[in-house]
């Protein structure tokens, strides 16, 4: 590609020379005012072509600043670039383009990720583009791509300058009420929003304070005593536990499930509640008993990564699979596949919750009411949910 680009671009020279020639033996031959005043009018726009083919399009160096510190799935995404030079040759006009891989940002950005500068001789210039409503999602910059070109366009350089940046769009995050609290009772039932216990496990010991431990945990009395910091540890076993569980099928509402994924997420970090969050799919991702802020940031990159799976039958490997008291499940395919071989494997959880989401307009209501009748015959409590926004769905469901 390049030795085309290379070959183009002599055959654009070879053609200004050409030009020049022959308005010289044109005016050599008719030796007349006019001939010659075409001559010397067409000579200052060749000599400068010939310059521009020789000006070094590697000696610019591009500069990108994500201002934008994080951006959650319909937020904003602002983006400063800086083109930088060391000469001041005067330059007609540069065109830069950011390069994305795919097409997911620039189908978003329109014609904002490209900018048209009057450059002079000026040896530094910026612009500033802002994304709006950007897609969840793991978003790859390759770099900065700048065309030069003369006053008429016959001479044009361009080049790729190498720039490589990953962004992540977080899902988006609503925030809900709910008091968690014990979903034992004599007969069973429980509330299907405040069946989340509020702490994981017991505290059985002591150890030393690591980055990313929550200040709620630390053992203020070692302190105390020995003025080093010493982190509360925990016994998974004698407590409660929460099983968070993502189908990572696709579906129509796949986006509306990592939203809410994300929201218990948040709100299980908020109340310093430990989990264990599973993605179903063709590769499982697992994220066992989540407790630091570190270990709940990886699985917020992990859901802000995640495509749908293609999987027909979303893989459980029983191994990974702890005991826990209470099991909460988020789909959007709410199917036979779904409560006949993936949730009884969950029989050993006390609570067993599902949250269907669905969409309303579709008519999967009428479709999936059987599915849901057995589901509940097997004690699982299934609630739909039809696309509203999660805070007034948890209301309703806590009434």
């Amino acid at each position: 590609m390049k030795t085309r680009q290379r070959i183009a671009l002599v055959g654009r020279l070879l053609f200004v020379l050409f030009l020049l020639a022959v308005a010289f033996v044109f005016a050599m031959f008719q030796g007349g005012m006019v001939s010659w005043t075409i001559f010397y009018i067409l000579l200052p726009f060749v000599s400068y072509s010939i310059l521009l083919f020789f000006y070094p399009i590697s000696a610019i160096k591009a500069e990108r600043k994500i201002v934008t510190s994080r951006v959650h799935r319909g937020g904003s995404l602002t983006v400063v670039v800086r083109l930088k030079r060391k000469h001041r040759f005067p330059l007609l006009y540069m065109i830069a383009t950011e390069i994305g891989e795919g097409l997911g940002v620039h189908a978003w950005a329109g014609s904002q990720m490209k900018q048209i500068f009057l450059v002079g001789i000026s040896k530094e210039v910026e612009w500033t583009y802002t994304i709006d409503r950007m897609p969840r999602g793991e978003h790859r910059l390759q770099g900065i791509e700048i065309e030069l070109s003369d006053f008429f366009g016959w001479i044009k350089k361009t080049a790729m300058l190498d720039l490589p940046e990953t962004i992540l769009v977080y899902p988006k995050v609503t925030e809900f009420p709910y008091q968690p609290h014990d979903n034992s009772s004599e007969t069973g039932s429980t509330d299907a929003v405040r069946n989340i216990p509020r702490d994981l496990a017991m505290v059985t010991g002591v150890r030393e304070y690591q980055a990313g431990d929550r200040m709620a945990w630390i053992h203020w009395k070692s302190f105390a005593k020995t003025q080093n910091l010493m982190t509360k540890e925990f016994d998974e076993g004698k407590g409660q536990q929460l099983f968070l569980v993502l189908d990572g099928r696709q579906s129509d509402t796949f986006e509306d499930q990592v939203e809410l994924a994300a929201s218990l997420l948040q709100e299980m970090s908020r109340k310093q509640t430990a989990l264990t969050f599973v993605i179903l799919g063709e590769t499982p991702h697992v994220f066992h008993s989540i407790h630091s802020e570190e270990q709940f940031h990886q699985a917020f990159v992990q859901l802000a990564k995640i495509k749908p799976s293609d999987a027909v039958h979303p893989l459980v490997d029983m191994t990974l699979v702890p005991h826990s008291e209470s099991a909460v499940f988020i789909t959007g395919n709410p199917d036979e596949v779904l409560f006949q071989s993936v949730l009884p494997k969950f029989q050993q959880s006390r609570s067993i919750v599902c949250f269907a989401i669905v969409s309303w307009e579709s008519g999967a209501y009428g479709n999936e009411s059987g599915t849901f009748q057995l589901a509940r015959s097997k004690g699982i409590k299934v609630y739909p949910l039809y696309r509203k926004p999660f805070s007034e769905i948890f209301n309703e469901v806590a009434r």
